[in-house]
């Protein structure tokens, strides 16, 4: 099979997303004199984490995730004082401003850019996510940008994937499925999403995790410099 076409998740993918919310949340936990303690960290993390499972299941909508989970994060740390609402604002335009690049994020997107069409394809928060791929100085590499905030579905929904398949078809009519390759840190939205889609998956675990159901995943690399070699030796 030739591959052509490559799909990338942006967070924990291309761009260091931990290290990123580390550093806004403890600029915000500053603004609102929060302690910046492993247990507060900790009590957002849980707070945040339950929400994007609860929205990745479609059970609530990236509105309610924002406010709900600071507003579930206060309650744990017994501040029903603060505004969630308000405190959203505040964290996100902390997280714009924090860029991260995961190890040998630059050195691959300039080796393939040079043979491949590239495109990202993101659940992330269109305000945020817009602002870091600029401040990051990514977008040049990538012939268009997905976010599901403005596709209006999310993955790892089949509707998010059609949508985005028409968009690349428009621009390349020899555009085919059986060339795409997704390539992304999260079972649940990228590899599951590329099931759904009728792709091939690549999933990108930095940590050296092994995936304990094999079958949910095409291929598995550790490091970014690993995918070049697996597009040549699957383009053989």
């Amino acid at each position: 099979m030739n591959y052509k076409y490559l799909l990338f998740d942006l967070d924990n993918t291309l761009l260091d997303f931990h290290t990123s919310e580390h550093q806004a949340l403890m600029a915000t936990f500053n603004d609102y004199q929060i302690e910046a303690s492993p247990t507060n960290e900790q009590a957002y993390l849980t707070a945040n984490q339950a929400m994007w499972a609860l929205f990745e299941q479609g059970k609530i909508d990236l509105e309610s995730l924002q406010d709900r989970r600071f507003s579930d994060f206060f309650k744990a740390i017994d501040r029903p004082d603060l505004d969630p609402r308000k405190a959203r604002w505040v964290y996100a335009d902390h997280l714009a401003q924090e860029v991260y690049y995961m190890d040998g994020t630059l050195e691959l997107l300039n080796q393939l850019q040079k043979d491949y069409p590239l495109y990202i394809t993101s659940n992330g928060i269109t305000y945020i996510q817009t602002k870091r791929l600029t401040a990051a100085g990514l977008t040049q590499y990538f012939q268009d940008i997905f976010l599901s905030q403005e596709v209006g579905s999310f993955k790892p929904d089949r509707a998010y994937f059609d949508y985005v398949f028409d968009q690349i078809q428009a621009q390349d009519k020899e555009f085919s499925l059986d060339q795409t390759l997704i390539i992304g840190d999260s079972l649940s939205s990228d590899m599951q999403g590329g099931r759904n889609a009728g792709i091939t998956t690549v999933w990108y675990h930095p940590q050296g995790i092994v995936d304990q159901n094999p079958r949910q995943v095409d291929h598995q690399i550790q490091h970014l410099n690993q995918l070049p070699s697996l597009l040549q030796q699957l383009n053989q």
